[in-house]
């Protein structure tokens, strides 16, 4: 086939159309700012480490406490607080943890093994009861909006914002870093 037309173009206007389709190239290859923080989840592959535990905090049902007696005595365990609020000490029986904060369960504790060991409650103290929580309950929250997977999530009881948006996937480049909203019963 003949060719009808054959157009020239001056050197500048061929420049300038290189131009535009490298600068069209480089921003296809850049990414949204700050988007990218969510692709590598720090706290996917690992459970939460439960550091000091503030003495007010209020025991709930899924909560997994330690409790070591040491001293003349000796007794371990690892229970978890039951969906009625109780936990289960083996050899010794049930004992209701759920709803008290941290500091009062340990003295509630105190009082309840000293009837089975002797030392914890004696004047001078010669067996000792040691207290930790070693798994926080997992607390579901719901996020909506412009986020990779909307809806509940389960979250480590001390989670922040930033925690549940890593585990709703992040946010979709049509949302905003700068727009996240917290709602805690009902109020912003």
């Amino acid at each position: 086939p003949a060719v009808s037309e054959l157009i020239i173009l001056p050197d500048a206007v061929e420049e300038e159309i290189l131009e535009d389709s490298l600068q069209e190239d480089i921003l296809e290859s850049l990414n949204y700012f700050g988007y990218d923080i969510f692709l590598n989840n720090p706290f996917a592959n690992k459970e939460y480490l439960v550091g000091n535990i503030d003495e007010g905090y209020i025991l709930a049902p899924g909560d997994v406490l330690r409790i070591y007696v040491f001293g003349d005595n000796t007794y371990q365990a690892e229970v978890k607080i039951d969906l009625n609020g109780n936990i289960l000490l083996p050899d010794i029986g049930m004992f209701f943890a759920s709803g008290y904060t941290f500091s009062s369960l340990k003295n509630r504790l105190n009082a309840f093994l000293g009837k089975s060991f002797s030392g914890l409650i004696d004047s001078p103290k010669r067996s000792f009861l040691d207290v930790s929580l070693t798994q926080l309950r997992p607390v579901k929250v719901t996020v909506l909006g412009e986020s990779n997977t909307p809806g509940p999530h389960l979250v480590g009881g001390f989670a922040t914002v930033l925690n549940a948006l890593y585990a709703a996937g992040g946010i979709k480049t049509s949302g905003s870093l700068r727009n996240v909203q917290l709602f805690r019963n009902n109020k912003l």
